[in-house]
């Protein structure tokens, strides 16, 4: 029983989705995974590797402002954890979500 509860644990934590993984998906879905590799600069192995379980978020936030940039892709849908904090000249900007109100 105590095996089941440790293999349960590890996969509970495999299994959890990344942070701004659907808008990941749909970046990808308009233009073609290895096109947008590489119109940002990257190699496809790096961004496919954004799409593996376990990761706290999809998309590394350096590569954010070029995926909009090719796709359309806010970086606010790919980054809803800290998008407010690392680029905050998007508050308030027309489609952006509120700024979450922290409780403490």
């Amino acid at each position: 029983m105590q095996e089941n509860l440790a293999d349960n644990a590890s996969m509970s934590t495999l299994e959890k989705t990344p942070a701004g993984l659907d808008a990941l998906n749909a970046a990808i879905e308009r233009v073609g995974l290895g096109v947008l590799a590489e119109r940002i600069g990257a190699n496809y192995q790096l961004v496919q590797g954004w799409r593996a379980p376990g990761r706290r978020f999809a998309t590394p936030v350096e590569w954010c402002a070029e995926i909009e940039r090719v796709t359309g892709v806010p970086r606010w849908e790919l980054r809803p954890d800290v998008w407010w904090k690392v680029w905050p000249e998007l508050i308030g900007r027309s489609g952006a979500p509120d700024v979450p109100v922290s409780v403490e």
